[in-house]
């Protein structure tokens, strides 16, 4: 099921009327002072032009799996607006995106999961084809010193800086070895926990992939 188009406040603007400057605060948060004049308590007026608005659609998916069984496991997603004319209903999706809660309608103690959805890539997509020219610059890149280092220098190259992050990020997105050790099992997939103040560019750096996979597809 899929819900009419919805608008999210990624990074909301708020001009101070005390002095004019205007303040970005990641959500829909308003300010507590303005970074300006620094005035606390201070009357701040919502401007909805400079302000970074996503619709987003709201998208019940259900786990996939082989095996039968009596009950799926079903989760609410959040997908960016752009994404829905790529897939149909029934087709088999993995989705990258954050973990989140939500305030239960009408039961206030009780709050469920949903995902923010980053990326969704179709399982039959998952076929790469490389050309000579790819293969020859893949061995290139395995005889430098440190390729993750290198990776992480084209990542987001606008963004200056966060090297670290950026190296945890495109691990993340490559993922680990999936194992078995003394008949246990260790899953290859990697999960990174990104914390920060407001406005230092955590969305835009977990957003860069978004935005170079749309272009991949245009």
């Amino acid at each position: 099921m899929l819900s009419q188009p919805l608008n999210k406040i990624k990074e909301g603007a708020w001009k101070c009327e005390s002095c004019g400057h205007i303040n970005f605060v990641e959500g829909a948060r308003k300010p507590k002072y303005c970074e300006g004049c620094g005035k606390k308590g201070t009357k701040f007026t919502f401007l909805e032009n400079e302000s970074t608005i996503e619709t987003y659609r709201e998208v019940i998916i259900q786990e996939c799996t082989d095996e039968f069984k009596s009950q799926y496991d079903i989760i609410l997603i959040n997908i960016p607006e752009e994404f829905t004319s790529s897939y149909l209903l029934g087709d088999k999706i993995a989705v990258i995106g954050v973990l989140r809660t939500i305030e239960k309608q009408n039961k206030k103690d009780v709050r469920e999961f949903y995902i923010e959805v980053n990326n969704i890539y179709r399982f039959e997509d998952n076929k790469i084809e490389l050309s000579s020219d790819d293969i020859k610059n893949i061995e290139e890149s395995s005889k430098k010193n440190d390729p993750l280092d290198a990776l992480a220098k084209m990542y987001a190259p606008s963004i200056i800086g966060h090297e670290e992050i950026k190296r945890a990020i495109i691990l993340q997105a490559v993922g680990g070895v999936e194992k078995f050790v003394n008949e246990k099992h260790i899953r290859g997939n990697i999960n990174i926990l990104l914390i920060g103040d407001p406005g230092t560019v955590k969305s835009q750096l977990l957003m860069w992939n978004k935005t170079q996979s749309k272009k991949a597809y245009m």
